[in-house]
Order: C-alpha cells, then sequence, then structure tokens
C-alpha cells in the first residue's frame, strides 16, 4: 500500500505490487526539473522491481538528457525466505521482522564521511549550509545540510541521485536478511519529506503514516534561531509526502488437510475443533469413502498467532489437532494449498465475514489494475 500527499512540486512517486513470488514496494523523490521523476513513472515497476538490482535497472532504463532532473530511489522487497532493501539518495526504508527493528538504511549525504570520499572526483565543493530539522517532537534545531557543488555545474544535498546525467555516480546500499513464511515483516519506505518529521513507524497504514508527516510540516515548532527561542510551521508549507507500506501481519493461511478421519465424526465436530484452535475457517471440502473421511480445511485471511505459527511449521509433515483428550485427527498442509504471504488491498474493503474470498474473487487487485491501466495507456500512443 502507498499514499501520496503532493506539495506544489508533486515530484514523490510511490508504488506497490506483486510479481510471482515476490511483494515490494518502491518509492522515489524527484527533485529539479520533471524529466527523470516522468520518466520513472511511466516504467514498468513490476521489472524494475524483480531486477538483480532495481535501482541500477531504473538507471539503465533513463533516456536522454536529464541535466538539473534526478531522483532518489528505494526499494523493498519481500520473497517468501528473504527480504532485500536497495537505496540511493535521501529517502529511507525502515525493517521490522516479528514486531523488532531490524534495519534502517542510511541517507546519502555529505554528512555521511564514506559519500564525501566516494565523490571527492565529482564534486568541486561541499558548502556547509544548514537547514532547520526537527529534533524532537516539539522542537526544531538548525542542523549541518551541506550542500555538494558538482564540476557539471549542479549542487545537490542527496549525495546520490538517479538522473543528473549520471553526474553523483551509484553506488546503492543493499541489505539481505532471512526470514520464514511465517514471520511477521513490516517495510515503510518514505521519501526525506516523510523521515524528516520523525514519524513513529511501527504502526499505521501509508494513508495514516503520510497524513501524520502532512501534520507534523504544519504545527508550530519551537526553533533556536540566532540566539533566540521562536517558532517556525515552515512558511505554512510542507515538502512533497511519500509513503509506501507492507506489512504481512494478515496473512493468507495455506489449506490444510485431515487425510483421515473415522466416518462416525461429523463436519460439525471437526469445524467446531478447528474454530476453538485455529478460528477464520471459511468452508469444509469432504470426500468420503466406504471406510473414513478425507477433510479439506480451507481459511479466511488472519493475523497469524503463535498457534498457527506452531501448526504451519508442523504441518508439512503431521501435526495433531485434539477433540478430546483421547482422539486427535493428524492435519498436514495440503498439496494444493498456495504458499502463505500477505493478503491483498482487497482485504480493506472485506467487512470481515462471510467469504473473504468471495470478494477478491469479485475485485481487480491494485497491482493488477495498475498493469492495465498501463497497457491501456501504451496501446493509446
Amino acid at each position: 500500500m502507498f499514499h501520496i500527499l503532493p506539495s506544489r512540486a508533486n515530484q514523490d512517486r510511490a508504488w506497490s505490487g506483486r510479481v510471482g513470488n515476490m511483494d515490494y514496494i518502491i518509492v522515489a523523490d524527484g527533485h529539479g526539473t520533471n524529466k527523470c521523476i516522468d520518466q520513472l513513472t511511466a516504467m514498468n515497476m513490476d521489472d524494475i522491481a524483480s531486477a538483480e538490482n532495481p535501482v541500477m535497472e531504473a538507471h539503465r532504463q533513463l533516456k536522454g538528457d536529464l541535466y538539473l532532473s534526478g531522483a532518489t530511489f528505494v526499494v523493498g522487497r519481500r520473497y517468501p525466505t528473504r527480504v532485500e532493501l536497495f537505496n540511493c539518495g535521501d529517502s529511507c526504508i525502515q525493517l521490522y521482522v516479528n514486531e523488532k527493528s531490524i534495519y534502517k538504511s542510511k541517507q546519502h549525504t555529505f554528512k555521511d564521511p564514506q559519500e564525501v570520499e566516494r565523490t571527492k572526483e565529482l564534486v568541486h565543493a561541499i558548502l556547509p549550509t544548514k537547514a532547520p530539522f526537527p529534533i524532537s517532537y516539539t522542537e526544531a534545531k538548525e542542523v549541518d545540510s551541506p550542500t555538494g557543488h558538482f564540476k557539471t555545474g549542479e549542487k545537490l544535498v542527496p549525495s546520490q541521485s538517479l538522473g543528473h546525467n549520471n553526474m553523483t555516480g551509484l553506488a546503492p546500499d543493499y541489505y539481505m536478511c532471512e526470514v520464514t513464511p511465517i514471520d511477521h515483516v513490516r517495510m515503510v519506505a518514505g521519501s526525506d519529506g516523510f523521515w524528516d518529521m520523525l514519524v513513529p513507524t511501527e504502526n499505521g497504514n501509508a494513508q495514516e503514516l503520510a497524513e501524520h508527516a502532512r501534520r507534523q510540516w504544519l504545527k508550530k515548532w519551537d526553533l533556536l534561531w540566532h540566539g533566540r527561542m521562536c517558532q517556525t510551521d515552515y512558511g505554512g508549507e510542507t515538502d512533497d509526502v511519500a509513503v509506501a507500506v507492507y506489512d504481512d501481519r494478515i496473512k493468507e493461511f495455506p489449506s490444510l488437510c485431515i487425510p483421515c478421519s473415522p466416518t462416525t465424526f461429523t463436519e460439525e465436530q471437526v469445524r467446531a475443533t478447528v474454530e476453538a484452535t485455529l478460528g477464520g475457517l471459511r468452508k469444509i471440502d469432504i470426500v468420503e469413502y466406504p471406510t473414513h473421511h478425507v477433510y479439506f480445511l480451507h481459511f479466511n485471511p488472519c493475523e497469524i498467532t503463535d498457534v498457527h505459527r506452531k501448526v504451519y511449521a508442523a504441518s508439512h509433515d503431521g501435526c495433531k489437532l485434539y477433540y478430546s483428550d483421547d482422539w486427535y485427527w493428524t492435519l498436514k498442509r495440503s498439496h494444493y494449498a498456495a504458499p502463505m504471504r500477505g493478503v491483498d488491498d482487497v482485504y480493506d474493503l472485506w467487512d470481515k465475514t462471510g467469504d473473504y474470498y468471495a470478494l477478491y474473487h469479485s475485485h481487480v487487485p491494485h497491482h493488477v489494475a495498475t498493469k492495465m491501466t498501463r497497457f491501456l495507456a501504451e496501446i493509446k500512443k
């Protein structure tokens, strides 16, 4: 999910999507003229996100003279067993796994000694400029925001950027960590207009986080200015704010199978036992044999609990579902079950009762609609 609150510049962009078993989010923050951000907007982000290095792929696809035009670029992608993050510029992405903050990308600026060293052959001067930034929830302060004056005649605060005829060079950061399908992964990507406002990112969807940042921009900040305490609201204007959030706290739990149940047990007994332990049971399919029954258990999406995690981990080889102290069924993961993954954006439209998948199949998911819109735009050219 993503959300953008434009200012007069209106140069922030965000995307989210799915390609095969990979989910992704992307944020770009344009600066200078619109040439670079317009090209990024027209690209197929499924192709970009699927590339070995999405930053370098976006750079490869940029065409023409991009003097005085560039954009930051940050990507997060979630596979069943790993998370990968890429970053170029002063936009950032933060990763949480099972509610713990694991990683936050660094901003590529001239405050970073490594970036100063990397760009020393590309710039002729780094000027020690300052700008007011929040340092707490109520106070702002003039802090260092050095500007690099490149040999091409352009000047930038970020030390890395797409565009600008590659005057900054590119050395995007890459981070990878291993996860499992049952881990709760949350990624929050945002432009500098979001991160500058110190918005907590542990909870909330993209719209909520973006609107929080907007309120921060417009409120009064205590500012020590030339030795005198005053207040500022940044002139009543805001920077562009773009936020993309991936959060798979709610997952599509795979179908389970009871491969052998005595015929004396009824569907109602199976349903009651499964509801009491796992909950969210959508429907049961029954295959009847003369000597036994086979039950296939299908679930609505749900928040994964420790019980779900234990069942998922054990159900490949078989785990026990107790009906009483004297009897249990063996549960196995159905061979027909799709891999567990986070829900699509259609989930937000569901009233949390009835069959979620009936609603799902009646709507076009966001990432599919994006592809359709892009296709229609291309055939009109």
